[in-house]
């Protein structure tokens, strides 16, 4: 049972980008993507378009850089004045374009560009990715929790030892029924009565 909360989707893609686990990554990224509010669904399509352009230099696979392509224009639209993400979209654009020409050149069986082999050709400044920030709370670590749990404890036990012990309530003394009895005997003359 994998979690449907966008925010422990969230963190666990984070966890396996920054481990090189791209594949996990992309996964719990489309799933923290599906349950995830409006207003964070643009945070997660950049990490998305990040991890797909990861996915695409380690596997070498062209649809992974159209899939970045795809999520760093998706992402623009909702943040158009993003430097970032325009400058990823730039980098993936070219990686696009050099590895047609790339496919072009083996097709026919030439492998050079320009009088240089296309393996020497320069490499373009690389994606941003970096990780932003989650854009959802992120959950304590567990050493935090103890220590608000345990601060928690110690304050009840501060106000505990504050309070002074309840005082018992009084009630009002009752008299005894037999002694009651007593004196009203004492006040009547039974033997006339008889």
């Amino acid at each position: 049972n994998e979690p449907e909360n966008p925010i422990l989707l969230y963190n666990l893609a984070s966890e396996r980008y920054t481990q090189g686990q791209y594949a996990e990554a992309q996964g719990l990224l489309k799933k923290a993507l599906a349950h995830a509010k409006p207003r964070h669904k643009g945070d997660i399509i950049y990490n998305l378009g990040n991890t797909h352009f990861r996915l695409a230099e380690q596997t070498g696979e062209r649809q992974y850089y159209l899939e970045a392509l795809s999520n760093y224009e998706d992402f623009l639209k909702r943040r158009p004045d993003d430097a970032d993400a325009k400058h990823n979209l730039a980098v993936v654009k070219e990686r696009l374009k050099r590895k047609a020409q790339s496919s072009k050149q083996n097709a026919s069986g030439n492998n050079t560009h320009g009088g240089q082999s296309t393996r020497n050709s320069p490499t373009p400044v690389g994606v941003q990715t970096q990780y932003r920030p989650p854009p959802l709370q992120s959950l304590p670590s567990s050493a935090e929790v103890d220590a608000a749990l345990t601060a928690l404890e110690n304050d009840e036990r501060r106000r505990q030892s504050e309070m002074a012990p309840p005082q018992p309530v009084s009630q009002p003394e009752l008299p005894d029924p037999r002694r009651i009895i007593e004196q009203a005997l004492n006040g009547l003359d039974l033997e006339k009565d008889w």
